[in-house]
Order: C-alpha cells, then structure tokens, then sequence
C-alpha cells in the first residue's frame, strides 16, 4: 500500500475492489475538519445541501427495524447528499432475518446498486 493513498480493502480484509482516497490524512484525528456532517437523523427531513463521495453508515440501517417508511427516508436522503457513483458504506452488527435485509436492498434498489463486501461484515450501496 502507498503511503500517501488508503485501500478500503484493508480494513476488511476482502477482495472488494479498492477505493482509494489521495492523503491518508483525510482519516485521521482531523476527520472533522473536512467536508463532514455528524448527529443527522436520516431517517427524517434535514438540510444538506454539499454533496459527498462516500458516506459512512456503520449498521445505522439496522436501526429501522424493518419499517420501510424509514427505510424509504434513508434512502432518499443518502441520494440527495452523494454525489454521482458515490457510495454508501454499511456495516452489519446484528443478525437480521433474510426477508429483513432483502426488504432493504429492494426499497434502496430503485437509487442504489448492492454489493456484499464480506459475510456478515458489510455491505456497500452505490449510487446509480
């Protein structure tokens, strides 16, 4: 790996294909200091008007707990704040039942294109 460029693919030690970032800087104890938000509640209306390549979720979509308005919200609020082919990044914490995540990836599949990064470690959604 480049000193100067970071591999997603390190930290899940997959093969998902790498995505680079230009300075490993953009990670570190500064991470607030550039083009961020924090403590927004996706599941509801806010006001985001910059757009971002890439959007750490963590297991945030875990917390809708298969009601499918919230699903919908997150949905339509991570298409307004990504840019083009930008990415969603979500991670799985707790076991879901099939019909749970399938429900998911249905109501997010009309915006977002799925890929599994590895079993129950994550998964990514890109926007179309």
């Amino acid at each position: 790996m480049c000193k100067n460029r970071f591999l997603f693919s390190g930290i899940f030690i997959t093969d998902i294909d790498d995505v680079p970032f230009d300075n490993v800087n953009q990670l570190d104890g500064s991470i607030y200091k550039m083009n961020t938000f924090y403590n927004v509640d996706f599941f509801k209306n806010f006001n985001i008007n910059k757009k971002y390549d890439i959007v750490i979720f963590s297991n945030i979509l875990e917390w809708a707990e298969d009601r499918k308005r919230y699903l919908v919200k997150a949905r339509d609020n991570l298409d307004k704040v990504l840019k083009d082919d930008g990415i969603v990044v979500c991670s799985e914490l707790k076991y879901r039942m099939c019909q749970s995540i399938n429900e998911e990836k249905d109501i997010f599949g009309s915006k977002f294109n799925y890929k599994k990064i590895k079993d129950r470690v994550g998964y990514l959604y890109k926007k179309r």
